[in-house]
């Protein structure tokens, strides 16, 4: 996805400070970067490293979490170019910034290392590797969807060395899991795409507001696969639903919100801006008229 590096950066965010990183900070003043001149390198790896390596440059750009999760984003645009050795430099380097071996974020950079490992067809380092993230993880009680997605990565390489039954075990933790997220774990969009979709059009029971949610679900699996169109007119559809449909809850805003980010999102890898802004605006005033304060 074009728009990688700004979820990236979330997770990330997350994971480092607990505190989630929203769109309304991307485009104020909580960090300082030209949103304009963000937007013009996303997708564009070589681009996007250099710009961020000038941002490194500028001390009153980043505070110290953004400036380790920006090595980490670097890290991973050469991932993307098949530059490992320096993908891994750069990863290198943000653990040198943390100041605690068990810091969740480790997990996160081992479970990256893992995905290079793979591609490297390494697949005992690549174990190696999602297990210390999975270690970690657990044990400072991190968000579920991480560990499931781990989870999903040690069953496919013991699924691939024909270890089956742990792969079996793995798969089941993961399966578990899922039943809890908005979001399944698979590696495999489509065995996803399959799931929600199976949801919608067999359970009769569902009331409006769950039918909304399978819809979010379904067009978050489109836009993974870069169904642009298609997954806008899911949101459109669900977008209408939530409206008619109102639970108050500060989850259900939350969930609200996300729906609008999301659409936000494949307009901007469309590059059609102006949709954009309005679909940040509409997120933002939701989050602005629920939390006040």
């Amino acid at each position: 996805m074009k728009i990688n590096d700004l979820l990236l950066f979330g997770k990330c965010h997350k994971i480092l400070t607990n505190k989630s990183f929203s769109w309304k900070d991307i485009i104020t003043t909580a960090i300082n970067i030209d949103i304009y001149n963000l937007l013009t390198v996303l997708g564009d790896y070589r681009n996007a490293i250099e710009y961020y390596k000038q941002l490194l440059l500028e001390e009153h750009v980043f505070d110290d979490s953004q400036r380790i999760i920006t090595n980490i984003i670097i890290g991973n645009n050469y991932f993307h170019l098949k530059e490992y050795d320096n993908a891994e430099v750069y990863y290198s380097v943000a653990l040198s910034l943390l100041d605690n071996n068990n810091n969740p974020l480790v997990g996160e950079i081992y479970n990256l290392r893992g995905d290079i490992y793979i591609e490297l067809n390494d697949l005992q380092m690549a174990l190696t590797c999602y297990n210390d993230a999975l270690r970690i993880f657990t044990n400072q009680e991190m968000n579920t969807r991480y560990v499931a997605r781990v989870c999903r990565k040690i069953s496919d390489i013991y699924r691939r060395q024909n270890n089956h039954e742990d792969a079996s075990f793995y798969a089941t933790q993961a399966d578990e899991i899922d039943q809890q997220l908005r979001q399944r774990s698979e590696l495999d969009i489509e065995t996803s795409l399959e799931y929600f979709r199976n949801q919608l059009t067999t359970t009769s029971d569902h009331s409006q507001y769950q039918r909304a949610d399978l819809l979010y679900s379904i067009g978050i699996c489109l836009s993974r696969n870069n169904k642009y169109r298609e997954s806008l007119e899911i949101f459109l559809e669900a977008a209408r639903l939530f409206k008619t449909h109102l639970p108050t809850s500060d989850n259900f805003n939350q969930k609200f919100c996300t729906l609008y980010d999301s659409m936000a999102l494949i307009h901007f890898m469309s590059k059609d801006y102006f949709k954009a802004l309005i679909m940040l605006k509409k997120s933002i005033d939701i989050r602005i008229s629920s939390y006040p304060n």
